[in-house]
């Protein structure tokens, strides 16, 4: 019977909070064998592209060239560009998990690259959002765009509440140094990188109870290279599923909500 009322909860939960994403206007592009075989869906934003890959999220930022008109008139000088390029790699994840693209997107773009023919794609489709299924047991990661950045949020089940699935979220960060990583007073997680500062905000998580939201205490832990998760357990409602929410905020993200995404 428990199990019964668990899935029911989980069934619940899952209208519940696809009912409560905004629309994302990220367009995560999907890979038919353009790119890299790594690759499985590609996202372009002013702040660089961001790649999905088994078990991690490579990070390829750069700045945004000054606009001509910026530039005095006649001035032919060459401009520099920094960048960086870090990857967030899950720990322990599960080596088997699906990538599932949801939304799609009407309109297509074709690849011709190069001389090779085998690269030359047609019909590439990109999608509203992605999901990493079974990332760890009994935990999805839904990732998607609102507001112009980025958000992915942990859907832990009942299961893997039930066998601690919390602590086995475990992240490392590649490409930053150690020192350049930090939690701020209002404990959103600080990546100094070579083209300006990344934040992820402090997660907001909760259950759906009866309905509503219900805000869970909860806070990063930076410690040892190893990013995880603080929780007060006795808030959470095992029998119910959590959403564990951060959002990550690029400082070179300029303009209104279409802009923010290329």
């Amino acid at each position: 019977m428990r199990t019964y009322i668990s899935l029911l909860s989980c069934f619940l939960f899952s209208i519940t909070y696809l009912l409560a994403q905004e629309t994302s206007n990220a367009r995560f592009t999907e890979n038919k064998g353009q790119w890299d075989e790594r690759i499985q869906y590609l996202l372009e934003t002013n702040a660089g592209s961001i790649f999905f890959e088994n078990q991690q999220f490579t990070y390829a930022l750069c700045d945004k060239p000054a606009d001509k008109h910026d530039k005095e008139v006649g001035d032919n000088s060459p401009q520099n560009i920094k960048s960086h390029v870090y990857r967030s790699r899950f720990l322990g994840a599960n080596p088997n998990h699906g990538i599932i693209a949801e939304s799609r997107y009407e309109d297509y773009h074709n690849f011709y690259l190069g001389n090779d023919p085998n690269r030359w794609k047609d019909h590439v489709y990109a999608y509203h959002s992605v999901t990493y299924k079974d990332l760890y047991e009994g935990i999805d990661v839904h990732v998607y765009g609102t507001g112009g950045n980025l958000k992915y949020d942990y859907l832990l089940s009942p299961l893997a509440l039930q066998k601690g699935g919390i602590a086995k979220i475990q992240v490392a960060f590649e490409g930053i140094e150690q020192d350049k990583i930090s939690i701020n007073a209002k404990g959103d997680l600080v990546f100094e990188t070579n083209v300006g500062e990344v934040k992820e905000l402090k997660p907001y998580t909760y259950q759906v109870i009866n309905g509503e939201k219900k805000e869970i205490t909860c806070a990063y832990r930076w410690q040892k290279g190893i990013l995880s998760f603080i929780v007060n357990e006795k808030e959470i409602d095992t029998s119910k599923p959590l959403v564990i929410d951060p959002t990550v905020v690029f400082s070179t993200y300029t303009g209104s909500y279409q802009d923010n995404w290329g």
